[in-house]
């Protein structure tokens, strides 16, 4: 009667971002979990040398080759 499908009229927002939550802690090979902080410190630590501009690949081999597990799904030795 009103001209709305009847989805949109029964619809509930869900009144929060969509998508997975982001992560608090990575997997280090020594290390063991790590908070955030300390991987954000790496990647300073790789982005303060003069000519290293990188995109989120090479970025992600650097943290590999130091120990961390960023993407689990990739990573078959587990």
């Amino acid at each position: 009667m009103v001209g709305i499908v009847s989805n949109s009229y029964y619809r509930v927002p869900s009144n929060g971002k969509k998508g997975n939550k982001p992560s608090k802690q990575t997997f280090h090979d020594t290390e063991g979990f790590v908070s955030q902080d300390v991987v954000i410190a790496s990647v300073k630590k790789v982005l303060e040398h003069e000519f290293i501009d990188c995109g989120y690949r090479l970025k992600t081999s650097y943290l590999t080759r130091d120990g961390y597990i960023i993407n689990h799904k990739s990573y078959t030795e587990l």
